[in-house]
């Protein structure tokens, strides 16, 4: 029924067509690492990936990367944060709207 030629490339078909699934499969998964999120929406509706790993399908869903690390910035401190909570006459008065002791 087969002769000797047929098996070997019957064998061949199904193991490029394995690896052909697989490669395709590759291509659709998308993984978050461990500090991001990924925000899957379309017609299968609203989803949140974290840590881990989905399959998105083209043309039905789309996928975007949320950064959950920390952001850090300078922030320049207001002058009142650092005094001690005593103030000099001359601030003190003009401060409350009283003249001050020179009369400037």
């Amino acid at each position: 029924m087969f002769d000797q030629m047929t098996v070997p490339v019957m064998a061949g078909l199904g193991v490029l067509s394995v690896l052909f699934i697989m490669a395709v499969l590759a291509k659709l998964f998308r993984k978050a690492g461990p500090h991001e999120a990924l925000i899957i929406y379309g017609l299968r509706g609203t989803r949140i990936v974290k840590g881990g790993g989905t399959i998105i399908y083209p043309m039905i869903e789309q996928c975007r990367e949320l950064l959950l690390e920390l952001m850090s910035f300078d922030v320049a401190p207001q002058q009142s944060l650092y005094t001690d909570g005593r103030s000099s006459p001359r601030n003190h008065r003009a401060a409350h709207g009283g003249a001050d002791p020179e009369g400037t």
